[in-house]
């Protein structure tokens, strides 16, 4: 969503306040509206086909389900129905501003004042990561899961509200467990060279 956004020419959107109803975001081009959805209790991906159904769908969405909308702590904000912001409780965040989503459709350009500087930079950047073993290797093998059979060993995995740092059956869920059951190929955000999604 990120990368919509400042093509629709925001760099940045801070929401203060809470709406009478729910609500959802719509922002197109350096222009935005609010609009109230009959769709409370609905999931992610239904929440975006149906604001996809009734702005545009190339539009990129970020919403929340029921969890959001009840304020429990631990609700996610689901991205493009595909990449879940988890930490911190965002989902409830949103959900205490009646805010049950955001869509943007951007259609500017970013202009980069040195493009030259900014290319080298980039490359230089993909380079470093690449030759890394994580995010070079383990992350685009086994997603974001890489880490949990390590965290486990160590003790260092959060374990029933993290009383525990340990779990019993972690390796059935780590990624080196789920690339070899479920991995159909590796998928990544935008402009993403790891690719660390399933």
């Amino acid at each position: 969503m990120d990368p919509e956004l400042r093509y629709a020419g925001y760099d940045l959107l801070i929401l203060e306040g809470k709406a009478d109803k729910p609500v959802y975001l719509y922002i197109r081009t350096r222009r935005s509206r609010f609009a109230t959805p009959a769709m409370s209790g609905s999931v992610g991906a239904e929440t975006t086909d149906r604001i996809r159904a009734e702005t545009d769908d190339d539009a990129k969405v970020a919403c929340i389900g029921p969890a959001g909308e009840r304020l429990a702590l631990i609700a996610n904000v689901l991205n493009e129905m595909h990449r879940a912001a988890g930490r911190s409780g965002v989902g409830a965040v949103m959900g205490s501003k009646n805010l049950k989503a955001i869509a943007v459709l951007g259609g500017g350009a970013v202009e980069v004042a040195d493009p030259q500087g900014f290319r080298d930079s980039v490359m230089q950047a993909r380079q470093k990561i690449q030759a890394h073993p994580v995010g070079g290797g383990g992350l685009k093998a086994f997603g974001t899961d890489v880490l949990i059979n390590i965290l486990n060993q160590t003790g260092a995995l959060p374990t029933r509200n993290f009383r525990e740092g340990y779990f019993p059956t972690a390796d059935k869920v780590g990624g080196e467990s789920l690339s070899a059951q479920i991995l159909v190929r590796p998928k990544g955000c935008f402009s993403c060279i790891i690719s660390c999604g399933v």
